[in-house]
């Protein structure tokens, strides 16, 4: 009996802990003081994704930059096809559509046991990729002359991927008791 709980909660702890935190999120609304920890916490979940990744360039695919495009070109279709009933609907369209792969992602996609390194990849060069995009395009889109700048978008999403990521390389030269010691929290 207790090795059956014991599975269950390997396989389906890191889901039910997840579902668990949204609900507690949602009970307490008043911890919308403590935001500021998400990208922290954001970093150190992260860090325990990369921990189990190899680099290998076959995880750079090329449907990568295809999701990108994807993102990019529906961005601006559903601009244009807003723009005239609503320019706040418009752009609100625009922001979701060109959303980056979720920097979450390797996170969830570690918990189903998926390819990690593929999700890594997208997460990476489609976030870069859009804090260059979405400071070039709002200027154009709003009509206007707003000044925003690519490194004060980018430099938040670098800081956030990058910090865990090379965190976790270096582990992985460290002795193997040593890593699987900081696997297990």
């Amino acid at each position: 009996m207790i090795s059956q709980i014991n599975s269950f909660v390997k396989m389906y702890g890191k889901v039910f802990g997840l579902l668990v935190t949204m609900l507690l999120g949602a009970l307490f609304p008043q911890f919308h003081t403590l935001s500021f920890l998400i990208q922290y916490l954001l970093m150190v979940m992260l860090f325990f994704a990369f921990l189990d990744i190899e680099f290998k360039p076959q995880a750079f695919h090329r449907s990568v930059i295809w999701v990108l495009l994807a993102n990019v070109v529906v961005a601006f279709i559903s601009y244009a096809a807003l723009v005239s009933f609503d320019i706040v609907l418009a752009l609100t369209a625009f922001m979701t559509a060109i959303a980056p792969t979720a920097i979450a992602a390797p996170v969830i996609i570690s918990f189903i046991q998926g390819e990690i390194e593929y999700v890594v990849a997208a997460v990476l060069f489609t976030n870069v990729s859009s804090a260059v995009i979405i400071p070039l395009a709002l200027p154009f889109l709003l009509g206007a002359e707003v000044r925003i700048s690519i490194w004060e978008v980018l430099w938040p999403v670098l800081i956030v991927m990058l910090v865990p990521l090379i965190l976790a390389r270096l582990v992985s030269h460290l002795s193997s008791r040593t890593r699987e010691f900081i696997r297990k929290g």
